[in-house]
């Protein structure tokens, strides 16, 4: 702290240009850390830390002065900014603490008392007028100065819980005690903005960005604690995706989470559409699938190779999705679950020049669908 001028004639000089007088004008450049001495608590001045934690950022907000009838109408601006800039970080679910720390002038019964007393004494001789200040008015006055400013910020919907107040009484002056305006002046509240290491969040879900795993996440989506979309049916299609809820996890979806369309692989006879006993298993495992997953319907699709006339060949596939309905049926699926479609020989999945392409062709297919879903 700048040493009190003393002297009348200097006091004289330097009373008109007061401010530059000004020891920390403008900034708060003071950090304050919770110490225990012997049990007492107490406050440890200029450390790099505060309640012992590192910082992604610290935001030092110019003083708030404090008059006899309240806040100064020139510090008003510098709250309501401060409020402003406290609310952004705030909506931007950055983890963030705000000092608010209280401090009056200094006072007269300390143990600079008798310098105190002889310059009040020379300010008298100067016809200036100077009250005294107790520590016990000093430190009840700077501890309402920071509650008038909680209050004001609560009223702005700034959460208490991330406010921690504090009361410096005089221990701090922002100005010179020279002169009666310069003690004045430190009557003031502080405000200082902490914002938690890696409480930055780009894509505002919500999660800050050291425990992203899936950043560029869409506004609105819900998300986990990694700030990944949820995925409730843990079919890899995320909810806000997912037009076919309530998929089972062993199930083959598409990007809307749906089933994907299935071969059952099932052999016919040439030219039947009678189901060989090679088909077995396969109907077996399909309507097991059925009956453990209520919730899904099926539509039985039939496919022929090129050999015969279109006509027939549709016909042919119709009667095979029959015969595999009749088969899920008498394995206990219910019929109301399944539907039947026959598309001849218009969709290959093999080239029908070859005896393997045309065996491919020869298959049914299914598309399974969630009930509540269109």
């Amino acid at each position: 702290m700048m040493n009190t001028i003393n002297g009348l004639n200097k006091k004289l000089l330097f009373a008109p240009i007061l401010l530059a007088l000004a020891l920390n004008a403008g900034t708060y450049d003071d950090n304050y850390s919770v110490v225990k001495d012997g049990g007492v608590a107490g406050v440890q001045k200029n450390v790099d830390t505060f309640m012992n934690g590192e910082f992604e950022e610290i935001v030092r907000f110019d003083m708030i002065r404090i008059d006899c009838g309240g806040i100064n109408p020139d510090s008003q601006n510098i709250l309501d900014n401060s409020i402003k800039k406290i609310k952004e970080y705030v909506d931007d679910h950055k983890d963030i603490k705000v000092t608010i720390i209280g401090h009056t002038k200094p006072t007269t019964d300390d143990a600079n008392e008798l310098s105190v007393a002889s310059k009040i004494h020379a300010r008298n001789i100067e016809g200036w007028f100077t009250k005294s200040l107790d520590s016990n008015t000093s430190d009840r006055m700077s501890k309402n100065y920071a509650l008038a400013i909680q209050k004001i910020m609560l009223e702005n919907n700034i959460s208490k819980e991330i406010m921690i107040l504090e009361n410096r009484s005089a221990q701090d002056l922002a100005y010179s005690d020279a002169t009666t305006e310069g003690m004045n002046l430190s009557n003031r509240v502080m405000l200082t903005m902490y914002v938690a290491l890696g409480s930055s969040d780009t894509d505002k879900d919500g999660v800050p960005d050291y425990k992203e795993k899936c950043t560029n996440t869409p506004s609105g989506v819900l998300v986990d604690e990694y700030g990944c979309p949820l995925d409730e049916d843990k079919d890899s299609v995320p909810d806000y995706k997912d037009k076919c809820s309530g998929t089972p996890m062993t199930l083959k979806v598409d990007l809307d989470g749906c089933r994907k369309n299935d071969s059952l692989a099932l052999v016919f006879k040439f030219d039947s559409a009678d189901l060989m006993q090679d088909s077995d298993p396969r109907i077996q495992n399909f309507s097991r699938f059925m009956l453990d997953n209520t919730g899904y319907d099926a539509e039985i699709i039939g496919h022929t190779d090129s050999d015969g006339a279109v006509p027939y060949n549709q016909d042919l596939s119709e009667r095979r999705a029959a015969s595999t309905k009749t088969a899920l049926v008498e394995q206990g699926v219910d019929e109301s679950r399944l539907t039947t479609r026959g598309d001849g020989e218009l969709m290959p999945i093999g080239t029908n020049d070859t005896a393997e392409g045309r065996q491919a062709n020869r298959r049914i297919e299914v598309r399974i669908f969630h009930k509540t879903s269109n």
